[in-house]
């Protein structure tokens, strides 16, 4: 059975988190992101929310793909597509598309830069 796998990086330690960095779960299922307790990918620091965001899987007529929902209050979350030289949106309350390999970073202000937060890279394995 297929899964939705996310690579979590923490930017300001520069490495994958090693303890628990990736997450499993049957593909019809979604991955939340968050501050409190019952997220699946929690990172604790104040410009994350409560319930931050989710991953999950579209089943629609014609065609099956991802879908990232933003739900955050502070912080800012952008998407990458394609990788570091892609574009970029920051969608803060939206619904967009991604595609496995498509980054999601959840990250303080962008005129903070992206010094602190989380890089995250879903996949399908």
């Amino acid at each position: 059975m297929a899964k939705i796998l996310v690579k979590v990086l923490q930017l300001d330690k520069v490495s994958f988190i090693d303890y628990k960095d990736m997450y499993k779960k049957p593909l019809n299922e979604e991955i939340t992101i968050g501050r409190a307790d019952d997220n699946d990918i929690r990172y604790g620091l104040p410009f994350v929310s409560r319930k931050h965001g989710r991953i999950f899987v579209e089943k629609g007529i014609f065609s099956t793909h991802l879908d990232y929902e933003d739900y955050s209050k502070f912080g800012s979350t952008i998407i990458h597509w394609e990788g570091l030289h892609g574009k970029s949106k920051n969608v803060k309350g939206e619904k967009i598309k991604i595609k496995p390999g498509d980054w999601i970073i959840i990250s303080r202000t962008e005129q903070d830069g992206m010094k602190y937060g989380l890089l995250l890279i879903p996949l399908i394995g």
